[in-house]
């Protein structure tokens, strides 16, 4: 479970309804959160990227957000190693961002994956007799359920994992980011 405030909240008042470019082109309305201040703020050949940090700054979010009509090649190229490049590459700069409110849930079985990524024993002949005498018990599937919620405040999000058990004023500003397409998040 994670619940953590905004280093500098949006003020409530700045936020207003403005139109979100859907994946398919199709336009919604959305509560979009709006601050100017000092971010964390990089951009590069098909993104822009701010960070937003918690307050007392140990943990931030960082957002991602492709070239307008570029999400699905920018999410489909993107690795662990460029992600880490474009978090160090993020500097300290006097900006504007619009942030949508946001908040959903995800679920997902997690059993071929495991057994794709090598954890086969566990699903068939584990040992796990320490938990049951006879030994009769097997990992019959593994679910994951997640939920996010970000808002003025901060940021609230919540992950569970369940294995079953089966028997057998401001200055000049450098950038604007506005979150108005479809965004990643970290």
């Amino acid at each position: 479970f994670f619940k953590a405030p905004w280093a500098s909240p949006f003020e409530s008042q700045m936020t207003h309804p403005t139109a979100f470019t859907t994946l398919d082109g199709s336009e919604v309305e959305v509560e979009m959160m709006r601050q100017s201040a000092v971010f964390g703020y990089a951009s590069g050949t098909g993104y822009q990227a701010l960070e937003m940090p918690y307050h007392q700054g140990e943990l931030s979010m960082v957002f991602l957000l492709p070239d307008a009509g570029q999400f699905q090649t920018f999410e489909d190229t993107l690795t662990s190693t460029q992600l880490n490049g474009i978090i160090d590459s993020l500097e300290q700069k006097q900006g504007s961002a619009g942030i949508p409110k946001f908040e959903f849930e995800s679920g997902f079985t997690l059993s071929d994956t495991l057994k794709e990524l090598g954890m086969v024993t566990a699903f068939g002949s584990a040992d796990l007799s320490r938990m049951i005498e006879n030994n009769s018990l097997y990992i019959d599937e593994v679910f994951h359920k997640t939920f996010i919620a970000v808002d003025e405040e901060g940021t609230e999000a919540a992950a569970a994992t369940a294995i079953v058990i089966g028997e057998t004023s401001m200055p000049m500003e450098d950038f604007n980011f506005t979150a108005d397409r479809p965004f990643l998040f970290a």
